[in-house]
């Protein structure tokens, strides 16, 4: 991987990072996930139970997608340094 790679999943890194810590953007995943449990829980219909679970899912798969590309960069960033001394 070149130098010019790493430096760009770094700074994708840092931008997602920031977005993660963003206060909105917890509070959106927080209310979305808690928006799907509430109605799959209250829901009786097997079919809006499925579609609230899968949405749960969906948040928990982003979330998790995202964490993958902060610790990507992190990882460049250690490269980076390592290459450096």
């Amino acid at each position: 991987m070149t130098e010019q790679d790493l430096r760009a999943q770094m700074n994708k890194g840092e931008r997602i990072a920031r977005l993660l810590e963003d206060d909105e953007v917890k509070a959106a995943f927080t209310r979305l996930t808690e928006i799907a449990t509430t109605d799959w829980k209250s829901s009786s219909d097997s079919e809006i139970q499925l579609q609230c679970w899968n949405r749960v899912n969906a948040l928990e798969a982003l979330h998790a997608e995202l964490q993958s590309i902060v610790t990507t960069g992190k990882l460049a960033s250690e490269q980076l340094k390592r290459g450096r001394k």
